[in-house]
């Protein structure tokens, strides 16, 4: 089965190293062919995130970039999981519904 994929991340123009207001992260449509001359997507997908903060001002702490990274990722991660499931039990389902029929036309 093919599979091809992108993943991106946009922030606003900021350092990484100053907390982002929000930060988008969006996963790419991947193309799956299970056989032949038969295909379905799954996505693009995206998520739009605020940093999470620990504890109270002054002294409160922002999510990292890169916890924002992992949290934002599971999100698209499980969505995208879902969807493929859904979409190759569809795609599945039309194979074997137009197997019948041309099973029943032939016969």
């Amino acid at each position: 089965m093919k599979k091809r994929s992108q993943t991106s991340t946009s922030a606003p123009s900021q350092a990484l190293s100053q907390p982002a207001s929000e930060m988008t992260f969006t996963k790419g449509k991947e193309l799956y062919a299970p056989i032949r001359f038969n295909n379905f997507e799954v996505g693009p997908y995206t998520v739009t995130l605020q940093p999470l903060m620990f504890g109270s001002p002054p002294a409160a702490l922002t999510e990292s970039f890169e916890d924002m990274s992992k949290r934002a990722h599971a999100v698209l991660d499980d969505v995208f999981n879902q969807e493929f499931e859904r979409q190759l039990n569809n795609h599945l389902d039309r194979l074997e519904r137009m197997g019948e029929i041309v099973k029943q036309r032939r016969s």
